[in-house]
């Protein structure tokens, strides 16, 4: 979905990054997490189109990002794949009540109004705020603000969800459910880009199991030249087979056949026979 290649930034003359390679893939749920300074913000803001790079390529769906911002009828295209809800959210709530906030994108979209008012009537519904609905978005109180901003992009079904510290001024009961729903949403395949404070890292997450980009692409050479799944996890120390399955699912990697034996040497027999033999070697 998104890809960088040899991406540089900088922030006030200053160099952020250099040199990044990174590939997101559509359906998996990216983490960015770091310290103060370490580039999560200047990273949203390259992948939005709202920053641009000093150097190297990035591309949305096999294309430039460039050419999707080059005029007024891509941008869009390339704006309504996405959900953006900034750290900032008074900056991206600009109407009078908290219903024409939600119904401002689907609007856009050209649906018709009874469309519009059921998908912010479903909306309002599923994130646990009808009770705001006739509100007045710049007198609601922060964790309020950041639940009606997240209302205004779900209600326009993005592809993308990118989230600048979504948890932010929320109570601890609603972070959960949030968690949750994040997690809904990636079950059915929509790709989640969400910056958070922690570890200085980059990961990937699978339901509630988090693995670093390394390990994935540990686990997808590994499992390519042939090793078992229980090696697998002892190399690379991840815990459960079904995380493993998950990342293999996830980059559209074809299961080995559940067979025994000398039959599962035998149903590799197309491949190449350094893999069948390391693949028997690891039975």
């Amino acid at each position: 979905m998104f890809q960088l290649n040899q991406v540089a930034c900088a922030y006030e003359q200053k160099k952020v990054f250099t040199g990044l390679d990174l590939e997101i893939r559509q359906g998996q749920y990216v983490m960015l997490m770091g310290e103060n300074g370490t580039g999560k913000s200047s990273l949203i803001s390259l992948l939005t189109g709202f920053k641009q790079e000093e150097s190297g390529r990035i591309l949305f769906l096999g294309k430039d990002l460039k050419e999707w911002l080059k005029d007024k009828r891509r941008k869009r295209d390339f704006y309504s794949r996405l959900g953006i809800l900034f750290q900032d959210v008074d900056s991206q709530l600009f109407n009078s009540t908290v219903y024409d906030e939600i119904a401002f994108g689907p609007r856009q979209l050209g649906l018709t109004e009874e469309e519009v008012s059921q998908r912010v009537q479903d909306t309002l519904s599923l994130l646990k705020i009808e009770d705001l609905r006739d509100r007045v978005p710049y007198q609601l109180s922060g964790g309020e603000k950041k639940k009606v901003a997240f209302a205004s992009i779900m209600v326009t079904n993005p592809d993308v969800y990118i989230l600048d510290e979504p948890f932010n001024n929320l109570s601890k009961e609603y972070e959960e459910f949030f968690r949750e729903l994040l997690h809904e949403l990636h079950s059915v395949g929509k790709t989640i880009i969400s910056k958070n404070r922690g570890c200085v890292n980059i990961l990937i997450m699978a339901r509630r199991r988090s693995i670093t980009l390394d390990q994935e692409s540990r686990v997808l050479s590994l499992y390519k030249d042939g090793m078992a799944i229980k090696e697998i996890m002892k190399d690379t120390e991840i815990k459960s087979e079904q995380t493993i399955y998950r990342i293999l699912d996830s980059n559209g990697v074809p299961r080995r056949p559940k067979v025994n034996g000398v039959k599962r040497i035998l149903v590799m027999i197309e491949e190449d026979v350094a893999a069948i033999m390391k693949y028997a070697y690891h039975l």
